[in-house]
């Protein structure tokens, strides 16, 4: 399932729904039923009735300034600033009076302070709460809106979900849902809070200091199985090993082995994951991405060039040079071996033009200069490539046109 706690209308915009749909979809976390909360206000205030029957949601009619006001000076005497609970003890004129004068309540859930709040977490093991030490969360805003505190609960609930997991920051919120949950009658669920990620400097990570979004590693060329095997990984003591697809990732994966501090997440980590995924991966798995970078040319088999090439690039949108390399007659690189390429040029074999052809023409120079090693093939490769090092030439030359090849050492 997929849900929306689109409650806060400030943050929940449309643009933000289609972008966590668009990158759930390319990381292939598709989903069966899709929930937003926004249509289920009913259900809520339904919810939220049943808590004030039972008398543990009263009403509150302090405004912000007011409260900010308790809480300075609750500060100001070294106390922690937890809500008083003045509200409980309103009298029905101060309440007429209040409602006189246009104030709208804001609704608060009336913690159990008898009762310490307990669970086994299933990433940082037993975690307990003095209720004491929590303020009583406000569930429904001046305005009528509910808040996450409830509406997740209510959706939980309904949706009988058996594991919540969420980051470390919301453990103060799951005590305070642990008592809805159990105020409502119903059985809990299972919980476990993540440490939060930091970049690999400890530093966390924020849209605000230009930390990478999903839409971000895409277009570096991070490949989703690349991205989900990182994390599934990140803040254990595990290895990815590499995975072919999720079903394989969900078969190692161990909520118990994640540890309790921050992992750092280095891109340049990451980038060593995907290239040695890219380097694993078959041709149909990546086919329609490949297509979509490169034209249709009957004079160039792609899957070959990727069989050829796979080894040596770091993202699939490297093969485009390659590619390039192959099929574009225009592309010179510069060699200041004029003298020595047109040695090779006339030494060419004509036919059969395949993977036999750079060992017999190798041979050739060498016979013909007495050259050896890199300064035998180090020029060809400059001239035929445009780079020192690459895929076996002998398996890429055959790509080659070899009029192509003519003219590139022809310089």
């Amino acid at each position: 399932m997929l849900r929306m706690d689109d409650t806060d209308q400030e943050r929940s915009k449309d643009i933000y729904r289609k972008a966590i749909e668009e990158d759930l979809s390319w990381l292939g976390l598709n989903w069966d039923v899709f929930m937003k909360q926004s249509d289920r206000q009913t259900l809520y205030h339904e919810t939220a009735d049943k808590l004030k029957n039972l008398g543990r949601l009263y009403p509150c009619y302090e405004t912000p300034e007011e409260l900010d006001l308790k809480r300075k000076v609750q500060l100001s005497k070294g106390q922690p600033p937890i809500y008083d609970r003045e509200s409980l003890n309103l009298t029905k004129q101060q309440i007429s009076d209040f409602e006189k004068d246009g104030r709208k309540p804001h609704w608060r859930f009336k913690l159990d302070n008898n009762k310490n709040i307990h669970w086994k977490d299933l990433v940082r093991g037993p975690v307990d709460f003095e209720t004491k030490k929590l303020s009583d969360p406000v569930l429904i805003r001046a305005d009528g809106t509910p808040l996450f505190t409830l509406t997740t609960v209510v959706d939980d609930l309904e949706t009988e979900m058996t594991h919540i997991f969420r980051g470390e920051d919301h453990v103060a919120n799951t005590a305070i849902q642990i008592q809805i949950f159990e105020a409502l009658g119903k059985h809990l669920p299972e919980f476990g809070h993540f440490p939060l990620l930091t970049d690999h400097k400890g530093y966390g990570l924020s849209k605000r200091i230009g930390s990478l979004g999903i839409s971000d590693l895409k277009e570096q060329g991070i490949l989703p199985i690349s991205l989900i095997g990182f994390l599934a990984h990140l803040g254990t003591n595990t290895a990815d090993d590499g995975y072919s697809s999720l079903e394989e990732i969900a078969s190692i994966f161990d909520v118990k082995a994640f540890g309790r501090a921050a992992p750092k997440f280095d891109p340049k980590e990451l980038e060593k994951v995907n290239e040695k995924r890219i380097q694993h991966i078959s041709y149909q798995e990546i086919r329609d991405k490949i297509e979509s970078l490169i034209p249709q040319n009957p004079e160039v088999c792609i899957e070959k060039l990727w069989h050829v090439v796979q080894t040596n690039i770091k993202k699939i949108e490297d093969i485009m040079y390659w590619y390039k390399v192959c099929a574009d007659p225009n592309i010179q690189f510069y060699n200041d071996n004029i003298e020595y390429l047109n040695t090779a040029k006339d030494l060419l074999p004509d036919t059969p033009w395949n993977e036999e052809t750079w060992g017999k023409w190798i041979q050739n120079i060498k016979e013909k200069t007495g050259k050896k090693g890199k300064d035998l093939f180090m020029p060809l490769r400059m001239a035929l490539t445009g780079k020192t090092e690459g895929p076996e030439i002998k398996k890429l030359l055959p790509l080659i046109n070899r009029s192509v090849a003519l003219r590139r050492l022809g310089i």
